[in-house]
């Protein structure tokens, strides 16, 4: 049976909640911007996601809606030149950071920090520092390629953001 959008986010939602409540040297809250000014690539998603994030983008004040295209833009440019990684999210307000549509954001952001590929856990260095600092915790990670193969197959197309990009403003998109 396809599964929706709101589904997986829900599934998302309780790992990570579930992490939070029974570990409480858990670093991931809200604020904490390192994930979104390291990632290893350009961002990925679905088309599902990307109807969301869309909608969450054109919704975004006239300013902060430039800011997110011109960093769209630059990071276009820097990949067409070969140049890869760490990438800073476009999305995140830097001054703030936060993401400017935390709400919409794709399901790689919401399962960074608390899913694992195997035995590679998809965090950053403040989280694996707490769960070294904390080797008794029965750490249960959520499987991150579950859940992807399950976005793949039933929310469409996956593409980067550079890709889904110049499909913002069309009427009909994506």
């Amino acid at each position: 049976m396809p599964v929706s959008l709101p589904l997986l986010w829900e599934q998302v939602e309780h790992r990570c909640q579930t992490t939070l409540a029974d570990h409480s040297f858990w670093p991931c809250s809200a604020g904490c911007d390192d994930c979104c000014r390291k990632l290893a690539e350009v961002p990925r998603f679905t088309r599902s996601e990307w109807i969301e994030l869309r909608a969450a983008i054109v919704a975004l004040e006239v300013e902060a809606r430039a800011a997110v295209s011109d960093k769209v833009a630059a990071l276009a440019l820097r990949t067409a030149h070969g140049q890869v990684g760490p990438v800073v999210c476009p999305l995140l307000d830097a001054a703030r950071g936060m993401c400017r549509v935390y709400a919409a954001r794709p399901l790689a952001c919401r399962t960074y920090g608390f899913y694992a590929d195997g035995a590679d856990g998809k965090h950053c260095d403040k989280v694996s520092q707490a769960v070294a600092a904390h080797p008794d915790a029965a750490i249960v990670w959520g499987h991150e390629p579950a859940i992807f193969r399950q976005a793949e197959k039933d929310l469409g197309t996956v593409q980067t953001l550079i890709d889904w990009w110049p499909t913002l403003y069309e009427e009909d998109a994506p």
